[in-house]
């Protein structure tokens, strides 16, 4: 035998405190005793024995320690619980291109952008994940685990530095994507993609192919409509073919039609958590458990504590009962 929640027993030392004031009051609440001496007492009055006297008491004590008992969680058995496993995948697709370094979101897109990939894992409860990055080309962080904390420790190491190849390949981002859910048989499938990026013609092709095999893609846009010049490692700024500084803007209506082509949703960058909480509202859920999820048992302590509230019940409707109290 042992207790689920062993720390209501501190209860106890409430219950001991009490028991002693109440009869040590028991002890001296006579006021013959003001007058007579103590061992005259028991040839002067007529009482009615100390059993009786303190049987109140005596209940009082069972009935919180019951009720303690019961609060602890006792348990002596275990019994065997269907465990569900909910095999729907997403994969979050990154980007670290060039074009993340623009600074019209402060300190810059891509440090937004991953303080939102962190968030976004820890909100996720259900299914498994995974975690793509792309710039020139894409790269696999981590397959599909249900192991949240160790992709946050991986995403937090993320740099654009680290890419070995600029550019800004995104058809290739989702299609790697693609590929970790199938090898984990994920289902369903989804794609939370998180760029600033413009997406070209071999990403909307790439989207729409997706999405006819059964993957959702939902698009995070990190950036403003205003935009920013675009920093270079070296020092400076992107320049046009005039060799102007150009601006990086977001363009909010191709992301909209990418996402559209995807058969997803496109979610606007938002300072609080109210982007992280669409994503997880629009992420397919697997609702049939027989189809979808994977089944096991396993052991669980049974908790017994209902049985201590009935006898701490009993022991207490005695105290109800007219003028008991009174003779403590």
């Amino acid at each position: 035998m042992h207790f689920i929640r062993p720390w209501f027993l501190l209860l106890l030392i409430p219950l001991i405190f009490l028991l002693w004031k109440l009869w040590h009051r028991a002890r001296n609440n006579n006021p013959w005793l003001k007058i007579c001496d103590p061992h005259l007492l028991p040839v002067l009055l007529q009482t009615r024995g100390s059993r009786s006297t303190h049987l109140p008491l005596i209940l009082l004590g069972l009935a919180w320690l019951f009720a303690v008992l019961a609060l602890s969680g006792p348990s002596w058995s275990q019994v065997m619980l269907p465990l569900y496993r909910s095999t729907a995948g997403n994969v979050i697709v990154l980007d670290m291109s060039p074009a993340m370094l623009s600074a019209d979101i402060k300190p810059d897109r891509f440090t937004r952008a991953k303080y939102k990939t962190l968030d976004l894992l820890k909100a996720m409860r259900d299914g498994s994940v995974g975690l793509v990055v792309f710039s020139g080309e894409a790269y696999s962080v981590a397959p599909l685990t249900n192991d949240s904390n160790t992709l946050s420790n991986l995403a937090v190491t993320l740099d654009p530095s680290i890419m070995p190849v600029a550019g800004d390949n995104m058809a290739q981002g989702l299609q790697l994507a693609a590929n970790l859910l199938q090898q984990a048989q994920a289902k369903p499938m989804s794609i939370t993609l998180i760029t600033g990026s413009l997406p070209d013609k071999n990403a909307f092709d790439m989207a729409r192919k997706l999405a006819a095999s059964g993957i959702k893609i939902n698009v995070l846009g990190v950036g403003t409509s205003d935009g920013a010049p675009v920093a270079l490692p070296q020092g400076g700024f992107v320049k046009d073919a005039q060799g102007n500084v150009s601006l990086n803007k977001l363009n909010v209506s191709a992301l909209q039609q990418l996402a559209a082509a995807g058969n997803g949703d496109y979610i606007s960058f938002s300072s609080s958590d109210s982007d992280i909480q669409q994503i997880i509202a629009d992420l397919p859920i697997d609702t049939t458990l027989a189809k979808n999820a994977t089944t096991t048992r396993v052991a669980r302590w049974e908790d017994a504590g209902q049985w201590f509230i009935l006898f701490a019940v009993i022991c207490a409707l005695f105290g109800f009962r007219r003028g008991w109290w009174e003779e403590v």
